[in-house]
């Protein structure tokens, strides 16, 4: 007898979610189909499941062996996820139940077609490139991202940014900061500043700054074999760096290094999600209304 498929589930509290009672049926699903690890702090902020959720896990330390990681939330829910898997090949199955979820590729009206692909085993792997920054120890916690690094102003003044390239001098940013994307986070907070959409799949970096007072810095799309270095001033002492979703205070004077990750984040993707179609559905591409 074939043994069941290992899933852990990972979640935000769905404080204003309208379908938890959706939720809940679905984590019935895949307890029915599965060896079932929820994680600690998600399963106490939801009510009283159907199951006996024996098995549960706190973070990254505990993180059980599985098969599939499921992320229940939206994009800021699967960067948590990043933590959790960034160092094995477990992949991600992003289950929406947020906003817009460009990176959740499941909304929950669709979950019973991707239980049944999963089982069928007639679901790919895609996977995603990183990037990654040196700080001479400054930042030993989360050296990758999966969307993008960030580096910006920590109260009103603005900060100042030397880029170089391979070595090379890109030129001075007097700006709120500076966003390095990677393709995925080409649709993220990058693109909210201007910056270009990128295939998933391209090797490159996006840099992109915020609110530069300068106009003729444009966002500039470079190879993701370059070595970027971002050298910081702040009149104030301190700038904010961020990866993903977390963040750190740095002193002004920090020199920061990145570059491609060798390491990746594997995702699920079921029959009929694809690129193209995230973009029509989820961002309205093309959408006239004139037609």
């Amino acid at each position: 007898m074939e043994s069941k498929i290992r899933i852990a589930v990972y979640g935000r509290p769905l404080v204003s979610c309208s379908r938890i009672g959706d939720v809940l049926l679905f984590l019935s699903k895949l307890n029915a189909i599965s060896t079932l690890h929820i994680s600690q702090g998600f399963l106490e902020t939801l009510p009283e499941l159907e199951f006996t959720a024996d098995r549960t896990y706190c973070g990254a330390d505990d993180f059980p062996e599985v098969d599939v990681l499921v992320s229940i939330g939206g994009d800021g829910t699967l960067l948590d996820c990043v933590s959790l898997v960034r160092d094995t090949n477990i992949p991600i199955w992003g289950v929406n139940v947020g906003r817009l979820g460009f990176l959740t590729f499941t909304s929950l009206d669709d979950v019973d077609e991707a239980v049944q692909s999963l089982l069928d085993k007639t679901f790919s792997i895609e996977s995603r490139s990183m990037i990654e920054v040196e700080t001479d120890g400054l930042l030993p916690s989360f050296p990758s991202a999966l969307n993008e690094a960030t580096v910006q102003k920590q109260d009103a003044s603005m900060i100042t940014i030397h880029a170089y390239i391979n070595g090379e001098f890109l030129g001075t940013y007097w700006a709120d900061g500076v966003i390095v994307a990677t393709p995925t986070g080409s649709t993220a907070y990058s693109l909210s500043i201007g910056g270009p959409i990128v295939d998933p799949h391209s090797d490159v970096f996006v840099i992109s700054p915020i609110a530069p007072h300068n106009l003729n810095m444009r966002p500039l799309v470079v190879p993701d074999t370059s070595i970027l270095q971002l050298e910081v001033e702040s009149r104030t002492g301190y700038a904010i760096w961020s990866m993903d979703n977390h963040r750190f205070t740095i002193p002004s004077g920090t020199s920061l290094r990145l570059k491609k990750s060798k390491a990746q984040i594997k995702f699920i993707k079921f029959p009929g999600a694809n690129f193209c179609v995230n973009l029509r559905s989820k961002l309205l591409w093309g959408l006239d209304k004139r037609n």
